[in-house]
């Protein structure tokens, strides 16, 4: 039989590992928080102290992680990113009362027409003209 050690140490080097095909931070975190467990195990046996510690390291981890990324970019470069689509041509496979959707740099974003009014419109390729509280504003 294993001992809960060596599994939590296994784990956490099947992390790491993992970490050189998927190139994610979050399993560092994972991996950090299985070699925590794993010290845990090796001087309180209790399988539940140890998912506990598992766990709370676990999100200890997911919150500065996310703190991390979600601070990196500023106000400047976000809008930059958005400067980027501006310009871009989209297809348009239907349309719904002047309102559609369309994929744009692997996101799907709403979109509508520049001129609501316009009855005649039809699928095909359009260009992003602004964008407009997350929406992509399109024209011929």
């Amino acid at each position: 039989m294993i001992s809960m050690p060596f599994f939590w140490f296994v784990l956490s080097v099947s992390a790491v590992l993992l970490n050189f095909v998927f190139r994610s931070m979050l399993l560092i975190g994972v991996s950090v928080a299985c070699a925590v467990a794993g010290i845990i195990a090796c001087i309180f046996p209790v399988l539940q102290l140890q998912l506990a510690v598992f766990i709370i390291v676990s999100l200890m981890i997911l919150v500065f992680y996310g703190q991390l990324t979600f601070n990196r970019q500023s106000e400047e470069e976000r809008a930059c990113v958005l400067d980027r689509v501006i310009g871009k041509t989209v297809t348009v496979h239907y349309w719904r009362e002047g309102h559609s959707e369309v994929q744009l740099n692997g996101r799907v974003w709403p979109a509508e027409f520049v001129e609501f009014s316009s009855t005649n419109l039809k699928p095909g390729k359009y260009w992003v003209w602004k964008i407009i509280d997350g929406r992509l504003i399109l024209t011929k």
